[in-house]
């Protein structure tokens, strides 16, 4: 009975809840079979480790099928239900940025992985996934794997950018971008994964100078250097960074 924009917050509360019930039984669902004692599909507390990620992955969906009207609402009109972050309020215009970094944040957690099917999409480092954000832009991944939550969130991060492609203010896609390379690095299966990200990172820097992301990107890319035992180069980055 709820309002429209406020339903659709609701139900990502919802699946906060199912994400904070599972992380606090976690070890229950890592040992419960699926047919163990049976499924009521009115009983979370019955569910299996793949049934509670469904509803969870449900509840997003069903949320992200809004996007197109969800891209109309200014997240500031729900500023009184939500707690500011430590980031620029105008980095997450839309309900939709919110909404699509929210079920983000789940498809990258990793919670999925124990119900993993057999043919699970496996994500190269190689592919456009770590490439130029155009190039990224126009991936079209092959899998039967179809609901694989990477696979949901390589496609999520392209409307993200698609959405901010061309707004005045850069920094929202550029924010986008570089949240995209950090999770598309941290899944992506392949020796070539930490250069590219790394050489992305330096694009970015180097392209949008007069930008505070250009410094957000020096200092995950000389993290990435430092990672990798360059300590020389590292300190370069981070102190161009901090210039």
């Amino acid at each position: 009975k709820a309002p429209a924009g406020m339903k659709t917050l609701l139900r990502v509360v919802l699946a906060e809840w199912f994400r904070h019930y599972f992380s606090r039984n976690e070890w229950r669902f890592l040992q419960r079979d699926a047919t163990a004692g049976g499924i009521d599909e009115k009983d979370f507390t019955t569910w299996d480790l793949p049934r509670i990620m469904r509803e969870i992955d449900t509840l997003y969906q069903d949320v992200l099928k809004d996007a197109a009207q969800l891209k109309k609402i200014p997240v500031s009109v729900y500023r009184d239900f939500l707690s500011p972050g430590n980031q620029p309020a105008g980095r997450r215009p839309t309900l939709f940025d919110f909404v699509a970094f929210e079920a983000l944040d789940f498809y990258a957690s990793g919670e999925r992985a124990a119900s993993a099917p057999e043919d699970a999409f496996v994500l190269e480092a190689d592919s456009p996934a770590l490439g130029q954000a155009d190039e990224f832009l126009g991936f079209k991944p092959e899998t039967t794997d179809v609901d694989s939550p990477t696979l949901r969130a390589v496609r999520l991060y392209q409307e993200l950018l698609a959405f901010h492609r061309g707004d005045a203010d850069a920094d929202v896609f550029l924010d986008a971008d570089i949240h995209r390379l950090q999770l598309m690095k941290s899944l992506a299966a392949g020796e070539s994964g930490p250069d590219r990200y790394i050489a992305r990172l330096k694009e970015i820097a180097e392209t949008h100078p007069a930008s505070v992301l250009s410094s957000q990107a020096d200092y995950l890319r000389a993290r990435e250097i430092q990672g990798q035992g360059d300590l020389v180069q590292a300190y370069a980055v981070a102190d161009r960074g901090r210039k």
